[in-house]
């Protein structure tokens, strides 16, 4: 006889183990590293969220290139959007300099170079490769704050 029991009366079920997981707060967020908040954003049930934080955070960045690029000539009024869209990454990627590089003035040097490099670059692997590191900070930047709780 093998060692699963059959219940003729019901289904069979395997029992799930329940797995214990922490609640994740503003508090415990501005504590972790950066690789944490990739391996937190992208854990087997944070899926769905890391999908939209990366859409979500990654639009920011592509729409300020696209915005500098192809339309401010015609549309000065654009720089509006612009400094928006600035101000919003670089907040995320400050926060996640500081957390990888542990040095406040580091980080104040990558945000100032890597977002400078994608507004004013005429070079365009500069601004792409600049821009892919936008996209990945501020869509896990974004992916992490979709799955506070409280």
């Amino acid at each position: 006889m093998s060692s699963l029991s059959l219940n003729l009366a019901g289904n069979v079920r395997p029992k799930q183990r329940r797995r214990y997981r922490r609640k994740t707060t503003r508090e415990r967020i501005a504590r972790m590293g950066a690789v944490e908040q990739m391996v937190r954003a992208f854990s087997s049930g944070n899926r769905l969220s890391a999908c939209m934080g990366i859409v979500l955070g990654g639009f920011v960045p592509i729409a300020v290139y696209a915005l500098v690029h192809y339309e401010v000539a015609e549309h000065p009024m654009f720089w509006c959007m612009v400094v928006g869209g600035l101000a919003y990454s670089a907040v995320s990627v400050f926060k996640w300099a500081e957390n990888a590089f542990h040095m406040r003035l580091k980080a104040i040097g990558f945000v100032l170079l890597l977002e400078g490099a994608v507004i004013f670059s005429h070079e365009r692997w500069l601004g792409f490769g600049g821009l892919v590191l936008l996209v990945g900070i501020n869509g896990i930047s974004a992916a992490v704050a979709l799955q506070v709780e409280g």
